[in-house]
């Protein structure tokens, strides 16, 4: 019962991983495993891993200066940018635009 408990909440839990290089407030590249390339400040194109192990062994794999950002997605899977914002960081910058 205690694994079937165990394996149902974590069912349930909508915290997800991803991996960043961040290289200023601004900038930031999130790491994308299927097609072994970097998006540049889009968050919603890296993937996203369910278990922080997983994340912190392709993390090794990558070397220094990635890190683990912790995030959460909906109820559809797709990544919630304003958890990313809850954690003041490794935000996609604005638009501005000049005139």
């Amino acid at each position: 019962m205690q694994e079937l408990d165990r394996r149902v909440k974590d069912l349930h839990d909508r915290t997800r991983y991803l991996l960043v290089s961040a290289f200023g407030p601004r900038f930031a590249l999130y790491y994308n495993v299927s097609e072994d390339t970097y998006g540049m400040n889009e968050p919603a194109h890296a993937t996203l891993f369910k278990r922080r192990a997983a994340a912190l062994a392709i993390r090794r794999m990558l070397g220094g200066g990635v890190e683990i950002a912790r995030c959460r997605v909906d109820r559809r899977g797709q990544l919630v940018l304003n958890s990313l914002a809850a954690r003041g960081r490794h935000l996609p910058p604005k638009s501005t635009k000049r005139r």
